[in-house]
């Protein structure tokens, strides 16, 4: 239906030669997560480290890319995220209209005021993050919500680490759901694909997400059994 090509059937020998192959590009992630954590440079300077990397180990390394391929990758990549700043320079500015308003403020006082008990609450906030983040970007959103949310969650008993990832999951899902959803709007300025076919294939992705919420909210140990084991 979708017209996916095929590329051959599965074979071993021919995983371990395009992993060998790509031996050189592994090394990238660990350059970059050694660079940070070791502190020689900040995560915003790791996109920077990254990219002069990729440029290096395309260019004299597998040899596949000439200057002038990477003056057009630099090019489309400069228009494309120019498209996505907009984007998210919309999503904040609306996010600042809602908090002038005092949106936020609002409807966490009201969830607060239900007086539900733990669960309840961690519903009820599953639900405003999933329609919160279809509007906003998930950094804007973290910045307006998390001081109202966590007097809510801390007086619910919910543990703050446990919180991060209900608040950061759920904003993660609002990256492909629509009305804002940037990735569906990266994926149409990639691959030129309008809005109407990408639209009925986020469904499952949408349903799956919901579903993997669910234990995360409810079930902590998933969160914290590595923080209680250090």
């Amino acid at each position: 239906m979708h017209r996916v090509p095929t590329t051959g059937r599965f074979a071993l020998p021919d995983i371990g030669r395009a992993t060998a192959d790509a031996t050189w590009a592994f090394l990238v992630p660990v350059i970059i997560f050694g660079g940070i954590y070791s502190g020689m440079f900040t995560p915003t300077e790791a996109a920077g480290v990254a990219a002069i990397c990729g440029i290096l180990v395309g260019r004299y390394v597998y040899r596949d890319t000439s200057w002038r391929d990477i003056w057009v990758i630099a090019t489309n990549s400069g228009v494309l995220t120019a498209q996505i700043m907009i984007i998210v320079a919309g999503s904040a500015l609306y996010a600042w209209f809602l908090t002038i308003f005092g949106v936020p403020q609002h409807i966490t006082t009201f969830i607060d005021g239900l007086a539900l008990p733990r669960w309840g609450i961690l519903l009820a906030i599953n639900v405003f993050l999933i329609i919160v983040g279809g509007l906003i970007d998930p950094t804007s959103a973290i910045l307006v919500l998390t001081p109202l949310l966590v007097p809510i969650v801390k007086a619910a008993g919910v543990d703050l680490i446990h919180f991060g990832i209900i608040l950061t999951t759920n904003l993660a899902m609002g990256m492909f759901t629509p009305p804002f959803a940037i990735n569906m709007f990266v994926t149409q300025a990639l691959f030129d694909v309008p809005t109407s076919k990408i639209v009925p294939g986020l469904v499952p992705f949408i349903v799956i997400h919901t579903l993997t919420i669910i234990p995360i909210t409810f079930i902590p140990e998933l969160s914290l059994f590595l923080t209680r084991l250090l």
